[in-house]
């Protein structure tokens, strides 16, 4: 591949997921945030008080479900056909991830996590393993995605 084939685009939708007030905390506050999304995908973090839209400072996994399916819509419609690299905060990369292959939201930091500059490679041609949902290569609808892990490089 050459660099001029090389497309950038910055359209928000890999921005890091909002903390809101556990922004800028410690790294051991995420493990409340994991916690609540097991219970409840559309629950979110503690909002910025002093905020004059509290609710914009924070994103829930659905949120992140959205962000996903539009996302991958996108890149549908502009790159069908070929190869796509994502770069995002892990905790985003493993809501997608759950997102594409379509098990439940809430499990995505167990069932995908992600190390700092870890590779993930999704194969979107490939039909659902065993054990994994049914998927039609067209459905975002629902939790449903549309892709499988096929390797992880560390």
């Amino acid at each position: 591949m050459l660099f001029s084939d090389i497309r950038t685009e910055f359209s928000g939708l890999l921005d890091p997921r909002k903390v809101g007030a556990l922004d800028f905390q410690a790294l051991d506050n995420m493990e409340a945030v994991w916690e609540a999304d097991l219970k409840d995908p559309a629950s979110t973090p503690p909002p910025v008080e002093s905020s004059l839209q509290p609710r914009a400072s924070v994103d829930s996994c659905l949120d992140l479900y959205r962000r996903a399916t539009e996302a991958f819509s996108r890149l549908e419609g502009s790159y069908a056909g070929q190869d796509v690299v994502l770069v995002g905060h892990q905790d985003v990369l493993s809501a997608f991830c759950a997102s594409m292959i379509g098990t439940d939201l809430g499990r995505h930091h167990l069932d995908y996590p992600f190390e700092l500059g870890q590779v993930r490679c999704l194969d979107l041609s490939g039909p659902a393993k065993e054990g994994e949902p049914d998927r039609d290569a067209k459905d975002f609808v629902g939790y449903s995605g549309v892709a499988k892990a096929v390797d992880v490089i560390s």
